[in-house]
């Protein structure tokens, strides 16, 4: 169990923008929020953090198994929601005359 609010390795969620503020994600960047500020300004979109837990915040502790595995699952999952989104796109566009 890592200490980070009682959550385990691995655990996901989303993280709405306004509860970034003050997050970095190392002590030589600009805060999250201000990235997050700062593409929603230049790309018009939508930006939605997921955030992981680790299982160790330890100076020099590697990414555990865990962990690692929890992120190959994400990749998946976006990578074949962008592929189904991807080919309805596809043929909505085959369909118009």
């Amino acid at each position: 169990m890592s200490n980070e609010h009682g959550r385990t390795a691995r655990h996901g969620q989303w993280i709405p923008e306004e509860s970034i503020d003050g997050m970095s994600a190392s002590t030589h960047s600009l805060p999250l929020s201000m990235l997050a500020r700062y593409l929603t300004l230049e790309l018009n979109c939508t930006v939605t953090l997921l955030g992981i837990q680790p299982g160790s915040n330890e100076v020099g502790d590697g990414i555990r198994t865990e962990v690692l595995q929890a992120i190959q699952e994400i990749v998946d999952e976006l990578d074949e929601s962008i592929r189904v989104i991807s080919s309805q796109a596809k043929q909505c566009l085959t369909i118009l005359p």
